[in-house]
């Protein structure tokens, strides 16, 4: 009975022991997966990943390794580079990982992963273990063309006095070809929707690139409905 017992505390310490180190530098990765099921050739996608680590007291030195065919290599990049720091205090650090499919790449789907490790630092007295995450990719270059757009944002800037108002919307392309919006009428309604005290419309609209948010501003038209 003695020596049971013994064995699950030596167990529990061992298992204590284990977990403290990951504990005091936790380090995740989110989403853990870029899904780009869309593309075309000739096409551009971007997709961001946030770094976090749970104690952001010294700057953490990281280092990205794609695992993924030789014959697609040369599709990735990352803004930060593949190595790089995340300053002291920041708890959060995003990355753009890019994907450039050439015009003549090959139609298929492709696999493979991102792994993001971080570098760990030789200190006296102390153990240096490297944590990380992983990034399933998962791609499919295929044909033909798909729409889909979101407006995200909409907001009447500011203004001086005997300036003509304006209007800024954010649309992003979820497709895989340009898109330019014909016509966007948009229209200004009370806090109950029943009452409508503006309208503004615009179409001249410049084409937003596949996969890519951009932001338009102007609608000089906008017109403020009378009491």
């Amino acid at each position: 009975m003695t020596h049971g017992i013994r064995k699950k505390i030596f167990f529990a310490l061992f298992f204590l022991l284990l977990i403290e180190p990951l504990s005091a530098g936790a380090f995740g990765v989110s989403p853990p997966f870029i899904n780009a099921d869309k593309l075309v050739k000739g096409v551009e996608y971007e997709a961001t990943i946030v770094l976090s680590q749970g104690k952001p007291d010294e700057d953490l030195q990281v280092k990205a390794v794609f695992d993924i065919p030789d014959k697609i290599r040369n599709w990735f990049s990352i803004d930060k580079g593949e190595e790089f720091i995340i300053p002291a205090g920041v708890q959060q650090f995003p990355i753009t990982v890019f994907i450039k499919v050439p015009e003549n790449a090959d139609l298929g789907i492709y696999k493979g992963y991102l792994r993001i490790n971080t570098v760990p630092v030789e200190k006296e007295g102390q153990i240096a273990i490297s944590v990380g995450g992983r990034i399933d990719i998962n791609m499919t270059v295929g044909e033909g063309a798909y729409i889909e757009f979101n407006i995200k944002r909409i907001e009447i800037l500011d203004i001086s006095e005997g300036e003509k108002p304006k209007i800024r919307m954010e649309l992003e392309n979820k497709g895989n070809v340009a898109i330019a919006p014909e016509l966007a009428t948009i229209d200004i309604l009370d806090k109950y929707g029943n009452i409508r005290l503006g309208t503004a419309q615009n179409s001249k609209l410049p084409e937003t690139p596949p996969f890519k948010t951009k932001k338009f501003s102007g609608w000089r038209t906008l017109t403020f409905c009378s009491a």
